[in-house]
């Protein structure tokens, strides 16, 4: 699974390393004006280092090696102009980077003879874990991707669909169900309040609010309709129960009669066994099915 850090702007970014830099790294010192055109936002000791926060739509692999490119070229001009000594620069971004810009980063470190890395979420993550209090003053940075995790909303749905009877027929249980819609609802209130976290924007966040509702409804809506063919096998199957039982019953009485005994004592044994027999399969039936006893 990628890993993204979910930051408001370029700022919260830029204040969230230059924090953990600050920490991690006792002799780096950040640049004025970061994004400036100087190719590097901080330096410590020989190693530059290149913060890049671009919005979402910028986040593809041509947008990430032109902004390598264009960085390097800077940077190169600024050792040069104040003849710095730098052997080593590390592109730093809120996310994972695809295979084809790493790639990208060894080619420019045999060209430009400077070691070229980047840090990433991966990366970011691991140093941060370090320091909580500056982990707890980003929360929203290390939520998880809500794209991804509305994806795997079907997760304890498909459990449920493993719980079969006869084969073919899912039994959804009154306690399973109950804890299933709990599951969901948690879950979708999680995701908005992620939302509201991640997204300062009022109206975008109503907008993935709305469109997070839009993607769980359909999620209760099949569980509801299963839970409802579920309850129908139920009664069904007490259908198939009681009618077992009552031509059992007839069929007693049309014995007694013809033995002459209908109205005996051996009238009222046979009922009382019928019926015993009757309340044993309905019970049965009912914890197979997760319904209370009747």
């Amino acid at each position: 699974m990628k890993q993204i850090l979910h930051f408001l702007n370029e700022y919260d970014f830029q204040n969230f390393t230059s924090q953990l830099f600050g920490e991690e790294l006792p002799s780096f010192q950040p640049i004025e004006g970061a994004g400036g055109d100087g190719g590097l936002d901080g330096i410590e000791t020989e190693t530059a280092y290149q913060m890049y926060f671009p919005e979402q739509k910028n986040r593809t692999k041509q947008k990430y090696l032109a902004k390598i490119d264009d960085s390097l070229t800077k940077l190169q001009a600024t050792i040069a102009s104040k003849n710095l000594s730098i052997k080593r620069w590390i592109f730093v971004v809120p996310e994972d980077l695809q295979y084809e810009v790493v790639l990208h980063l060894q080619k420019k470190s045999q060209d430009t003879g400077i070691e070229c890395l980047y840090w990433g979420a991966t990366k970011l993550t691991a140093l941060v874990n370090k320091y909580p209090y500056i982990r707890n003053a980003f929360p929203g940075a290390f939520l998880p991707d809500l794209k991804e995790d509305v994806e795997r909303v079907n997760d304890g749905i498909s459990e449920l669909s493993q719980k079969v009877s006869n084969g073919s027929q899912d039994i959804i249980k009154e306690d399973d169900y109950v804890a299933e819609v709990q599951r969901l609802k948690t879950e979708l209130n999680n995701k908005v309040h992620s939302a509201g976290i991640q997204l300062a924007n009022s109206s975008a966040a109503q907008q993935a609010t709305h469109a997070l509702n839009q993607q769980y409804q359909p999620k209760f809506a099949e569980l509801r309709r299963r839970k409802d063919a579920s309850d129908r096998l139920y009664e069904l199957e007490v259908q198939e129960v009681n009618k077992k039982f009552d031509k059992q019953l007839t069929d007693k009485d049309a014995e007694l009669v013809e033995r002459g005994m209908f109205h005996s004592g051996a009238r009222v044994l046979g009922q009382s066994e019928i019926e015993s027999n009757r309340k044993t399969e309905l019970e049965r039936l009912a914890i197979r099915f997760g319904k209370p006893a009747s």
